[in-house]
């Protein structure tokens, strides 16, 4: 069975056509993304056909709905999990001057 890191990596990888910006998008080396697929599935399906820069989705992989909404009630499980322990999750989007960002984050 994939585990819903690896879908992650799918849904990603099918978005990009790319295990690089799959990668870069997931925060994974190339080799993390690949390797996430490179023994195929636990059926043996294999759900990429890797051309010199990008992929394409085999018939099998061409379950990309099916995958994200697979992942996407997970996602809700896991949510309703914690606001029932107390802790609340969920995505916030902070806006500030470019400025005021760049000189915050310098390291």
């Amino acid at each position: 069975m994939l585990n819903l890191d690896s879908l992650k990596v799918f849904l990603a990888v099918a978005e990009h056509d790319s295990f690089s910006e799959a990668g870069r998008q997931l925060h994974l080396s190339q080799q993390q993304s690949v390797r996430s697929f490179k023994l195929g599935t636990p059926t043996g399906a294999q759900l990429f056909i890797r051309q010199s820069r990008t992929v394409q989705l085999t018939e099998a992989g061409k379950c990309c709905p099916m995958a994200r909404e697979l992942l996407t009630s997970a996602q809700r499980v896991e949510q309703t999990i914690l606001s029932v322990q107390g802790e609340v999750i969920g995505e916030m989007t902070v806006a500030a001057p470019r400025r005021q960002v760049n000189t915050c984050c310098q390291a």
